[in-house]
């Protein structure tokens, strides 16, 4: 009977299974890249950032718990794309014509999507846990913001190139 004691011990305990409700946060602290003026379209729980795409005729909308990218239509406010956004998407920004680029705090990754057709086109590996993200208009870059409060400069585009750290 002592050999069966933990045995039932772990029957009881279950397999972990949680319901959506009760799934942790997504990772990383919440996004301030908010697009100004932009509608409510996405049906998921927890938008961590919004970005407006061709000039403002497409919204784009990162879902944290869901782990996506959505577009969405903006004058018909139809879901026109959705895709993965890696294993722990923190923030997006956008270029407002066609790139996106969601950070994924988790994979350690800058995430490069094209708006048409709406596909991930390429992951950019980042040491030291990336976890915010602003898009430089003025230079064409983006500044990643890393864990150790490090900035990291990008050369934005579908390719892009390390230029300096700060």
């Amino acid at each position: 009977m002592r050999r069966l004691a933990p045995l039932l011990l772990v029957l009881l305990a279950g397999c972990g299974s949680m319901a959506e409700a009760q799934l942790p946060d997504p990772a990383g602290p919440p996004s301030a890249n908010v697009a100004e003026g932009a509608p409510k379209l996405a049906t998921c729980r927890d938008q961590l950032a919004t970005q407006w795409l061709a000039d403002k005729a497409q919204l784009a909308v990162l879902c944290g718990r869901e782990r996506t990218v959505d577009v969405y239509d903006v004058a018909s406010g139809k879901r026109v794309g959705s895709t993965g956004a890696g294993i722990g998407p923190t923030d997006l920004v956008s270029d407002g014509k066609d790139a996106m680029y969601v950070v994924d705090s988790e994979g350690d990754a800058l995430l490069v999507y094209r708006r048409s057709p709406f596909q991930l086109i390429r992951r950019v590996h980042i040491i030291g846990g990336p976890y915010a993200i602003a898009f430089d208009r003025e230079r064409w870059g983006l500044d990643i913001t890393l864990s150790d409060k490090t900035v990291v400069h990008y050369k934005a585009g579908w390719r892009p190139v390390l230029e300096r750290t700060r």
